[in-house]
Protein backbone atom coordinates (compact mmCIF):
# COMPACT_ATOMS: atom_id res chain seq x y z
CA UNK A 1 0.00 0.00 0.00
CA UNK A 2 0.96 3.38 -0.22
CA UNK A 3 0.19 5.76 2.97
CA UNK A 4 -1.61 8.60 1.87
CA UNK A 5 1.08 11.12 4.07
CA UNK A 6 4.13 12.14 1.95
CA UNK A 7 6.32 11.90 5.47
CA UNK A 8 9.36 9.64 5.36
CA UNK A 9 11.76 9.33 8.61
CA UNK A 10 14.55 6.71 7.57
CA UNK A 11 16.97 5.68 10.71
CA UNK A 12 20.35 4.08 10.53
CA UNK A 13 21.45 2.41 13.82
CA UNK A 14 24.84 0.99 14.14
CA UNK A 15 27.46 -0.11 16.87
CA UNK A 16 31.27 -2.22 17.84
CA UNK A 17 31.18 -3.86 20.77
CA UNK A 18 35.07 -4.61 21.88
CA UNK A 19 35.92 -7.75 23.58
CA UNK A 20 36.67 -5.87 27.23
CA UNK A 21 32.96 -4.07 26.79
CA UNK A 22 33.81 -0.89 25.14
CA UNK A 23 31.20 0.33 22.35
CA UNK A 24 30.15 2.60 20.28
CA UNK A 25 26.77 3.32 19.26
CA UNK A 26 25.42 5.28 16.06
CA UNK A 27 22.20 6.93 14.92
CA UNK A 28 21.62 9.06 11.64
CA UNK A 29 17.94 10.09 10.98
CA UNK A 30 17.13 11.35 7.67
CA UNK A 31 13.44 13.59 7.47
CA UNK A 32 11.74 14.17 4.24
CA UNK A 33 10.53 16.71 3.29
CA UNK A 34 12.40 18.79 3.95
CA UNK A 35 15.69 16.68 3.90
CA UNK A 36 16.75 16.82 7.29
CA UNK A 37 19.61 14.94 8.29
CA UNK A 38 19.95 14.44 12.30
CA UNK A 39 22.99 12.36 14.11
CA UNK A 40 23.73 10.88 17.76
CA UNK A 41 25.53 8.83 19.64
CA UNK A 42 27.25 7.22 22.60
CA UNK A 43 30.12 5.58 23.88
CA UNK A 44 31.10 3.38 26.73
CA UNK A 45 34.92 3.48 27.05
CA UNK A 46 36.90 2.01 30.35
CA UNK A 47 33.70 1.56 31.72
CA UNK A 48 32.58 5.54 31.32
CA UNK A 49 29.47 6.24 29.39
CA UNK A 50 29.85 9.61 26.71
CA UNK A 51 26.67 10.82 24.97
CA UNK A 52 26.76 12.85 21.74
CA UNK A 53 22.93 14.45 21.74
CA UNK A 54 20.83 14.96 18.48
CA UNK A 55 22.24 17.59 16.43
CA UNK A 56 21.42 18.79 12.92
CA UNK A 57 24.09 17.67 10.62
CA UNK A 58 25.48 18.17 6.60
CA UNK A 59 26.65 14.47 6.92
CA UNK A 60 25.71 12.05 4.48
CA UNK A 61 23.44 8.66 5.78
CA UNK A 62 25.63 5.60 6.52
CA UNK A 63 26.27 3.89 2.93
CA UNK A 64 26.02 0.12 2.72
CA UNK A 65 26.94 -2.21 -0.22
CA UNK A 66 27.05 -6.00 -0.85
CA UNK A 67 27.92 -6.96 3.06
CA UNK A 68 29.93 -3.53 3.56
CA UNK A 69 28.82 -0.17 5.51
CA UNK A 70 30.95 2.78 6.14
CA UNK A 71 29.49 5.33 8.32
CA UNK A 72 30.11 8.60 9.76
CA UNK A 73 28.81 10.29 12.96
CA UNK A 74 29.68 13.79 13.93
CA UNK A 75 33.81 13.77 13.84
CA UNK A 76 34.08 10.14 13.76
CA UNK A 77 33.60 7.74 11.21
CA UNK A 78 33.85 3.32 10.64
CA UNK A 79 33.21 0.15 9.06
CA UNK A 80 31.15 -3.09 8.97
CA UNK A 81 32.05 -6.25 7.54
CA UNK A 82 28.94 -8.62 7.40
CA UNK A 83 29.90 -12.23 8.75
CA UNK A 84 26.14 -13.24 8.58
CA UNK A 85 23.10 -12.81 5.94
CA UNK A 86 21.50 -9.27 5.58
CA UNK A 87 17.52 -9.18 6.66
CA UNK A 88 15.02 -6.71 5.03
CA UNK A 89 11.34 -7.63 6.09
CA UNK A 90 8.33 -5.17 6.31
CA UNK A 91 6.69 -5.10 9.76
CA UNK A 92 3.42 -2.90 8.62
CA UNK A 93 1.39 -1.74 5.56
CA UNK A 94 -1.33 0.02 5.89
CA UNK A 95 -3.11 3.09 4.26
CA UNK A 96 -2.09 5.24 6.92
CA UNK A 97 1.54 3.84 7.26
CA UNK A 98 4.58 1.82 6.24
CA UNK A 99 7.04 0.36 8.09
CA UNK A 100 10.50 -1.27 6.60
CA UNK A 101 12.85 -2.90 8.41
CA UNK A 102 16.52 -3.93 7.35
CA UNK A 103 19.28 -5.73 8.54
CA UNK A 104 22.48 -4.06 6.69
CA UNK A 105 24.63 -5.91 9.11
CA UNK A 106 23.21 -9.20 11.14
CA UNK A 107 26.45 -9.50 12.86
CA UNK A 108 29.69 -7.43 10.90
CA UNK A 109 33.39 -7.45 12.42
CA UNK A 110 33.80 -3.57 13.04
CA UNK A 111 35.58 -0.65 14.04
CA UNK A 112 34.62 3.40 14.89
CA UNK A 113 37.22 5.88 15.73
CA UNK A 114 36.82 9.40 16.19
CA UNK A 115 40.10 12.17 17.28
CA UNK A 116 38.22 12.79 21.21
CA UNK A 117 37.39 9.43 22.09
CA UNK A 118 39.90 6.84 20.62
CA UNK A 119 38.97 3.90 18.32
CA UNK A 120 36.83 0.49 18.98
CA UNK A 121 37.27 -2.53 16.87
CA UNK A 122 34.95 -5.38 17.78
CA UNK A 123 31.74 -7.20 16.67
CA UNK A 124 29.00 -5.09 15.37
CA UNK A 125 25.52 -4.89 14.34
CA UNK A 126 24.08 -2.27 11.38
CA UNK A 127 20.10 -1.65 10.85
CA UNK A 128 18.10 0.81 9.18
CA UNK A 129 14.60 1.66 9.48
CA UNK A 130 12.31 3.29 7.01
CA UNK A 131 8.73 4.88 8.47
CA UNK A 132 6.26 5.75 5.55
CA UNK A 133 3.19 7.99 6.64
CA UNK A 134 3.25 9.34 9.98
CA UNK A 135 4.77 7.55 12.48
CA UNK A 136 2.60 8.07 15.60
CA UNK A 137 0.27 5.96 13.78
CA UNK A 138 1.98 2.75 14.14
CA UNK A 139 0.41 0.58 16.47
CA UNK A 140 2.32 -0.28 19.21
CA UNK A 141 2.39 0.14 22.84
CA UNK A 142 5.57 -1.37 23.98
CA UNK A 143 9.07 -2.97 21.79
CA UNK A 144 11.40 -5.13 22.88
CA UNK A 145 14.70 -5.12 21.00
CA UNK A 146 18.14 -6.44 20.67
CA UNK A 147 20.90 -7.76 19.18
CA UNK A 148 24.11 -10.18 19.77
CA UNK A 149 27.12 -10.73 18.46
CA UNK A 150 29.56 -13.28 18.71
CA UNK A 151 32.32 -15.33 16.25
CA UNK A 152 30.25 -16.85 13.00
CA UNK A 153 26.99 -16.14 15.19
CA UNK A 154 24.26 -13.42 15.30
CA UNK A 155 20.98 -13.17 16.76
CA UNK A 156 18.71 -9.98 16.66
CA UNK A 157 15.05 -9.76 17.76
CA UNK A 158 11.94 -7.35 17.46
CA UNK A 159 8.59 -7.93 19.94
CA UNK A 160 5.37 -5.46 19.51
CA UNK A 161 3.00 -5.33 21.43
CA UNK A 162 0.02 -3.38 20.49
CA UNK A 163 -3.23 -4.10 18.53
CA UNK A 164 -0.81 -5.53 15.88
CA UNK A 165 1.95 -7.42 17.61
CA UNK A 166 5.17 -9.02 15.99
CA UNK A 167 7.71 -11.42 18.20
CA UNK A 168 10.37 -12.19 15.46
CA UNK A 169 14.47 -13.38 15.82
CA UNK A 170 16.72 -14.23 13.41
CA UNK A 171 19.53 -16.36 14.10
CA UNK A 172 22.69 -15.94 11.73
CA UNK A 173 20.33 -14.04 9.19
CA UNK A 174 17.26 -16.68 9.49
CA UNK A 175 14.48 -16.56 10.83
CA UNK A 176 13.16 -18.21 13.63
CA UNK A 177 10.24 -20.54 14.96
CA UNK A 178 8.33 -20.43 17.98
CA UNK A 179 9.79 -17.23 19.43
CA UNK A 180 8.87 -15.72 22.82
CA UNK A 181 10.38 -12.71 23.90
CA UNK A 182 11.15 -10.98 27.05
CA UNK A 183 13.58 -8.47 28.20
CA UNK A 184 15.97 -11.43 29.69
CA UNK A 185 15.11 -14.20 27.06
CA UNK A 186 15.17 -14.99 23.72
CA UNK A 187 13.24 -18.63 23.05
CA UNK A 188 13.31 -20.06 19.85
CA UNK A 189 13.00 -23.50 18.31
CA UNK A 190 16.66 -23.15 17.59
CA UNK A 191 17.64 -22.39 21.02
CA UNK A 192 17.52 -20.03 23.83
CA UNK A 193 19.44 -16.95 24.72
CA UNK A 194 20.09 -15.79 28.09
CA UNK A 195 19.94 -12.59 29.09
CA UNK A 196 21.40 -11.37 32.57
CA UNK A 197 21.40 -7.76 34.04
CA UNK A 198 23.45 -5.43 32.28
CA UNK A 199 25.46 -2.70 32.14
CA UNK A 200 22.69 0.54 31.76
CA UNK A 201 23.54 2.34 28.58
CA UNK A 202 20.46 4.82 27.96
CA UNK A 203 17.35 5.63 30.55
CA UNK A 204 15.53 8.71 28.97
CA UNK A 205 12.40 9.97 27.08
CA UNK A 206 12.37 11.25 23.79
CA UNK A 207 11.06 14.19 24.35
CA UNK A 208 13.76 15.18 26.59
CA UNK A 209 16.37 14.14 24.03
CA UNK A 210 14.96 16.20 20.87
CA UNK A 211 14.34 19.04 23.01
CA UNK A 212 18.33 20.94 21.96
CA UNK A 213 17.00 20.45 18.55
CA UNK A 214 15.76 23.59 16.47
CA UNK A 215 13.72 21.40 14.20
CA UNK A 216 9.75 22.43 14.60
CA UNK A 217 8.85 19.37 12.62
CA UNK A 218 10.67 16.97 14.47
CA UNK A 219 9.54 18.51 17.73
CA UNK A 220 6.04 18.14 16.53
CA UNK A 221 6.66 14.44 15.62
CA UNK A 222 8.24 13.72 19.09
CA UNK A 223 5.16 15.74 20.42
CA UNK A 224 2.37 13.78 18.36
CA UNK A 225 3.91 10.11 19.48
CA UNK A 226 3.85 10.96 23.37
CA UNK A 227 6.24 10.09 25.87
CA UNK A 228 8.32 7.51 24.95
CA UNK A 229 10.47 5.82 27.98
CA UNK A 230 13.77 4.15 26.71
CA UNK A 231 15.86 1.95 28.44
CA UNK A 232 18.63 0.33 26.41
CA UNK A 233 21.42 -1.89 28.38
CA UNK A 234 24.88 -4.25 27.40
CA UNK A 235 24.87 -7.51 28.77
CA UNK A 236 26.76 -10.61 28.70
CA UNK A 237 24.57 -13.05 27.25
CA UNK A 238 24.51 -16.51 26.58
CA UNK A 239 22.78 -18.60 23.80
CA UNK A 240 22.44 -22.82 24.16
CA UNK A 241 21.42 -24.07 21.10
CA UNK A 242 18.97 -27.29 20.35
CA UNK A 243 21.68 -29.57 20.61
CA UNK A 244 23.18 -28.14 23.73
CA UNK A 245 25.93 -26.06 22.19
CA UNK A 246 26.55 -22.68 24.13
CA UNK A 247 27.45 -19.20 22.38
CA UNK A 248 28.40 -16.02 24.83
CA UNK A 249 28.79 -12.52 23.71
CA UNK A 250 27.96 -8.60 24.24
CA UNK A 251 24.26 -8.35 23.58
CA UNK A 252 22.40 -4.55 23.17
CA UNK A 253 18.80 -4.83 24.21
CA UNK A 254 16.18 -2.51 24.50
CA UNK A 255 12.59 -1.49 26.34
CA UNK A 256 10.86 1.07 24.72
CA UNK A 257 7.13 1.98 26.16
CA UNK A 258 4.82 4.60 25.02
CA UNK A 259 2.93 6.58 27.28
CA UNK A 260 -0.14 9.06 26.50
Amino acid sequence: MTPQSSLKLEKWYFDVVGPDGDLFVGYHIQLSPPGLNIAAGLWRLAGRLSNFMPRITRQNPPIAEAGFMQARCRGGSGSWRSITPQVAVTLLDTEQVRVEWECLACGARAEFSDPDHGQVVGFGYAEKLVITGKPWLVPIHTLYWGRMVAEHFSLVWIKWVGPVPIERAWLNGQCCDDVMISNHQVSTKEGVLRIPDGIPLRTARLSETLKSLRAPLLRRIAKRLGFIDERKWLSEATWTGAEGVQVSGWCIHEIATWQD
